[in-house]
């Protein structure tokens, strides 16, 4: 017997031999359905795996949840490094007066021959603290001086130190004979406006290490 479908499409028939004449008979033998192979089938096919009707067991969903995860990790990494680096601002850069927990502000000088350095050269009003070392090799002193006077021009005695009794300066505070490799500290409550820094030390050669250029301008805003 054999087999093929009908012009329809939708049913098959068998050929067999009559009993009485011996000729072909067709036989329907049942529906068959082909493939639906139009458009609105793929559509369908292709939706539902956009929306997650269709998927494979095991991969899509997994590398789903690994790019989650990876996203999450790559998220968490890059805010610490961000954190990283606030903190490296806060502690190195090259410095600048840094404002305490309290509201005060820190200033670190450095003494060397022959240069008053602060690592600012200005602070907000109110409480701030001098920290001077001496990072040359003579004996230094540090000393806070208000006055409207420029640096290099504030009332000297003979020998060419500061007249530190002299019109027209105020001396605030002053950490006194620091030895090489001496670091001290001093906190005053200073008002805003123009002061100057210096080293007011006559060493044992007669040198005046203010004439020397121990000197420099510091403003409070």
């Amino acid at each position: 017997m054999e087999e093929w479908a009908t012009p329809t499409g939708n049913e098959t028939g068998a050929v067999t031999a009559d009993p009485a004449e011996g000729t072909p008979v067709l036989k329907t033998v049942g529906p068959t359905r082909r493939p639906d192979a139009s458009g609105a089938s793929i559509a369908r096919g292709l939706c539902g795996y956009a929306c997650g009707a269709r998927s494979v067991p095991g991969r899509k969903g997994d590398a789903m949840a690994r790019m989650a995860r990876h996203a999450a990790l790559i998220g968490s990494l890059a805010a610490l490094a961000l954190g990283f680096a606030a903190c490296g601002d806060d502690n190195e850069g090259g410095g600048g007066a840094t404002t305490g927990g309290g509201g005060g502000t820190t200033v670190a000088v450095t003494l060397q021959e022959y240069a008053v350095l602060p690592d600012s050269d200005s602070a907000p009003a109110g409480e701030i603290t001098f920290d001077p070392e001496n990072t040359g090799t003579e004996e230094h002193e540090f000393v806070v001086v208000r006055t409207d006077l420029a640096p290099d021009a504030l009332p000297t005695t003979e020998e060419g130190i500061v007249d530190e009794e002299g019109e027209g300066i105020e001396i605030v505070d002053e950490v006194e004979a620091l030895q090489p490799g001496d670091s001290g500290s001093v906190t005053v409550d200073a008002d805003a406006g123009s002061y100057v820094l210096i080293c007011n030390v006559l060493d044992e050669e007669g040198d005046a290490h203010y004439a020397l250029g121990m000197r420099t301008a510091f403003t409070v805003e």
